[in-house]
């Protein structure tokens, strides 16, 4: 891999955290992976090479591709089709992440390298934001911890899936390892609902799948043990939990308002099922609908639940296709971890893609760039694990590994 790729790959990391810095530019609302998009075609033509050279596609592509289709046709098919372009250049761009980084191998030490700097900036910001250097308007969401995200919801996603991605990196300095004590902080200080449980969830099917059953056996007793004292320590505090609840976890407002939102996407859902609304049509049609409410804020109009969000945009057709990417990814990951000698690398990057399908239910980061970059680290595994298989087991692989061991023998008796 060049070293022009190689700072490409990692740009593109680094600039998801940076999701919520807005660049005005003729008109055009940009942030640093919007930016580094442009650029994408280049390095597109560079990593599918060698796909086309084997001709075979990373894994995924084609129902990938299907879903930007049938987003192309919701926009054909609009009331507005030219309203509609700029909600299909954001679907395209976590896909053309998604054939970039499955592609061109990304080497794990260049995606350690640059998640474990990413981590650290956004640490760096936290202290910042705390310490008074960065205005608390910017870095927070009333108490809420968002950095420069665009909401804490995606800042817990980000940061989470982050945080899997380098658990398996070897060498443990003594950076990374202060920053995997202090992520999970950052998780916390969002104060998100979703984050929280993608997090534990994804850290419980971590251990499952790296550990083997002995270790797992007293592992689930240590589990058990801190489960109990967790339910003491809420049974004594239960008073105060529940007021931090309502105060930073609860949020009736948003949840009442997306519940709104997403009962009045379901009806226009209803109205064009097939081939749905349009990219993004909900930001759209947002000053019509707060008028009707009697409200001029179009803040909270927007799908955050990712399956209605696809359904009403793209129709069954999208949907279908989106659901297929997402089983195909899954089960690809199941068959070739089975009888892998060493899962670490594969389980990290199955459980950062679990922890933003799971934190897309509550925000909508299947449209942001860390979405296609991790859903194409973990077809890129799933490629080169199946096509490593693939040879050991052809003929000649077996030959190879016969020849191999007659050499040892001859070797061993001399």
């Amino acid at each position: 891999m060049s070293f022009l790729v190689r700072t490409y790959l990692g740009l593109s990391i680094l600039s998801t955290i940076f999701f919520g810095l807005n660049i005005q530019a003729g008109g055009a609302n940009l942030n640093p992976e919007r930016i580094l998009y442009f650029a994408s075609p280049i390095f597109l033509v560079l990593s599918l090479r060698r796909w086309f050279a084997r001709s075979q596609l990373p894994p995924g592509t084609i129902l990938y591709g299907l879903w930007v289709v049938a987003n192309a046709f919701a926009l054909l098919l609009s009331t507005n089709p030219q309203a509609h372009l700029p909600g299909l250049l954001i679907c395209t761009i976590p896909f053309v992440y998604f054939l970039i980084f499955a592609s061109s191998s990304a080497n794990d030490q260049v995606v350690d390298q640059w998640v474990l700097v990413s981590i650290v900036v956004c640490e760096l910001l936290a202290i910042a934001a705390f310490s008074g250097a960065i205005d608390a308007s910017v870095a927070f969401e009333g108490d809420r911890l968002r950095l420069t995200m665009f909401e804490p919801n995606i800042l817990g996603a980000v940061v989470g899936a982050f945080y899997f991605l380098l658990l398996p990196g070897g060498g443990q300095s003594p950076l990374r390892r202060a920053s995997l004590f202090i992520a999970p902080a950052l998780v916390l200080l969002s104060f998100s609902k979703g984050p929280y449980f993608a997090f534990l969830f994804c850290a419980g099917v971590y251990y499952l799948l790296t550990t083997n059953k002995r270790k797992r056996s007293i592992g689930m007793l240590v589990a058990v043990f801190l489960s109990l004292v967790l339910m003491l320590v809420i049974a004594a505090y239960a008073d105060e939990i529940q007021t931090s609840f309502d105060a930073l976890l609860a949020r009736p407002d948003a949840i009442n308002s997306r519940l709104l939102v997403a009962q009045l996407a379901w009806y226009r859902f209803l109205a064009e099922p097939i081939f749905g609304n349009g990219p993004l049509d909900m930001a759209i049609a947002a000053p019509q609908v707060m008028s009707n409410l009697g409200s001029d804020s179009i803040r909270s109009v927007w799908i955050a639940q990712i399956f209605l969000s696809i359904l009403h945009d793209s129709g069954i057709l999208g949907f279908a296709a989106f659901l297929l990417l997402l089983a195909r990814l899954s089960l690809g990951f199941a068959r070739v971890i089975r009888n892998s000698e060493h899962p670490q690398r594969g389980a990290s990057y199955f459980c950062a893609f679990l922890m933003l399908v799971i934190c897309s239910q509550a925000t909508s980061t299947h449209l942001n760039a860390v979405f296609g970059i991790i859903a194409g680290l973990l077809a890129s595994y799933i490629a080169s694990s199946g096509t490593e298989k693939k040879r050991l087991k052809s003929p000649s692989g077996a030959r190879h590994n016969r020849s191999a061991s007659r050499i040892a023998m001859q070797v061993g008796e001399a």
